[in-house]
């Protein structure tokens, strides 16, 4: 089943995270089911692909909310430990999703209101952008995971204040 564009507004895991989760799944089995949206997975993305690896079945179910995109930004913020340059990455991509992406409106996301649901600044989103722009994924991804091993070395009261910090807590 592929990701519905939402989900993938937030990166995958990757390397020994998703390995960990594997053994997991091996090991205890798929704890949480996987969530669709309009036949499209809506949240567990890495879960699905981890069951796919460790040969256990995955679990489906399907969104019974309103608000989709909603869902997967409240589930992905306190999920995912995001630094501020991940959240203003997943701002950008919001901001320009297009229509026949979930935005049936044709309204787009501004990078205001994306700015203040991932809760960055505007500028943090049009820092974003430009880095998009530049079309450099390696450095897009260089710069997740130098972040993500400075989270690694922080210290659990550390890991705690920053959480409060960005009201992630």
């Amino acid at each position: 089943m592929l990701p519905h564009p939402y989900a993938n507004l937030f990166p995958t895991m990757k390397g020994s995270a998703f390995q960990e989760l594997v053994a997991s799944i091996r090991n205890d089995g798929l704890e949480q089911p996987i969530v669709t949206f309009e036949g499209k997975i809506l949240d567990g993305r890495n879960r699905a692909a981890a069951c796919a690896n460790a040969q256990v079945t995955s679990t489906y179910v399907k969104d019974k909310g309103d608000d989709p995109l909603g869902f997967v930004i409240r589930h992905n913020l306190t999920r995912k430990h995001l630094t501020t340059s991940q959240r203003g990455l997943v701002a950008d991509k919001l901001a320009n999703l297009e229509k026949g992406d979930n935005q049936h409106t044709g309204n787009p996301t501004s990078q205001a209101t994306a700015a203040e649901m991932l809760n960055v600044s505007v500028d943090t989103v049009q820092q974003a952008k430009k880095l998009r722009e530049t079309g450099d994924e390696e450095l897009i991804e260089a710069e997740g995971q130098k972040l993500l091993r400075l989270w690694d070395k922080t210290s659990a009261d550390g890991r705690a204040f920053f959480l409060r910090w960005i009201g992630a807590d």
